[in-house]
């Protein structure tokens, strides 16, 4: 089993409403997080779980929303 900090395809990342401890999610805080990663800024990294079959969001669902919309391909 591979562990550690290794990007990875945003796209591949589930972000499931079920699996989200927030009752919802922050657009400002996307737009935001957004606009810093298209100028560099660097973020923690985010936490994702594998079943075998799907990578599933544990930590940073906020992060990877603003990766997708500052259209990355990857996140950390």
């Amino acid at each position: 089993m591979r562990q550690g900090i290794q990007p990875l395809r945003v796209g591949v990342i589930a972000l499931d409403a079920e699996v989200q401890s927030r009752a919802s999610h922050n657009p400002d805080a996307i737009r935001d997080f957004s606009e810093a990663m298209k100028q560099g800024s660097k973020f923690p990294p985010i936490v994702v779980f594998y079943d075998g079959d799907r990578y599933w969001c544990g930590d940073g669902f906020h992060r990877v929303q603003a990766a997708k919309r500052a259209k990355h391909m990857l996140i950390n």
